[in-house]
């Protein structure tokens, strides 16, 4: 069983992980499953809303219940490994990769897979980036909207990306991988590299913002005009997430 797969056991196979999406469709059902309100109607006649968002672990919101088990490399990834793409996922992801490797190294086997995987989502990482000038905000949203089978298609091997300017790697990191697999042809970012990727992901997520906040306004718009008042409102649905609207379901 590999790291996906564990991550998929442990949540019963009733969750979609984000390294299961494959098309945009995917991405909105896995965002609506977090954070789409589950109301509750009470005997009263009044109602109440909980949104779910992201997994708890024993009731705990995973970046503090990883702290658990930051002895147990093996088990650190694997909830790392279901948070993805979350900034800290990936930070948690080399910690336990890291130590994995040492022990390996200590013991005289093979780390070269997992060498390798460090080096992977550290190269998958750096097509993001911390701000985004066109959406005014962290370009972690471009990220989050990006179905990972889209991501997983590119090239991010060391002989193409190399190490030195990946952020989440240690100077410990590079030598290790140089000493491993020799000097890289060059060094750069998936940013960099696969920019026309980025941009058709960011382009879309502007598009559709505005088109949100069109509609927005111009419901705002209605309910300010007196007749509105008049008129009988019908029942309305729970609000919908994020991406629900985004992605406009």
């Amino acid at each position: 069983m590999n790291l996906t797969e564990v991550a998929r056991h442990e949540l019963g196979g009733s969750v979609m992980l984000w390294i299961d999406t494959k098309t945009d469709e995917d991405v909105r059902r896995s965002s609506e499953a977090q954070w789409t309100p589950v109301w509750t109607e009470h005997k009263d006649g009044s109602a109440s809303a909980v949104v779910p968002g992201t997994e708890k672990v024993d009731g705990l919101f995973w970046a503090d219940a990883i702290k658990e088990v930051q002895n147990d490399p093996y088990a650190r990834l694997a909830m790392a490994h279901r948070h993805l793409p979350a900034p800290g996922a990936f930070r948690e992801m080399a910690f336990a990769r890291r130590a994995i490797i040492r022990q390996l190294r200590k013991d005289g086997r093979s780390f070269d897979d997992d060498l390798r995987q460090l080096h992977f989502w550290a190269a998958l990482n750096s097509w993001s980036v911390p701000y985004s000038e066109a959406l005014q905000g962290p370009g972690y949203n471009v990220l989050e909207s990006t179905p990972y089978a889209r991501l997983a298609e590119l090239d991010l091997s060391y002989e193409v990306i190399g190490n030195e300017e990946l952020p989440d790697l240690t100077k410990t990191d590079r030598k290790i991988m140089r000493e491993a697999w020799g000097e890289p042809k060059s060094h750069t970012t998936a940013h960099k590299l696969y920019a026309s990727l980025w941009n058709e992901q960011e382009r879309k997520l502007v598009e559709i913002r505005a088109k949100h906040r069109t509609t927005l306004i111009g419901g705002i718009s209605a309910l300010a005009r007196p007749e509105a008042a008049e008129q009988s409102v019908p029942d309305a649905p729970p609000p919908r997430s994020l991406f629900a609207r985004l992605f406009g379901r």
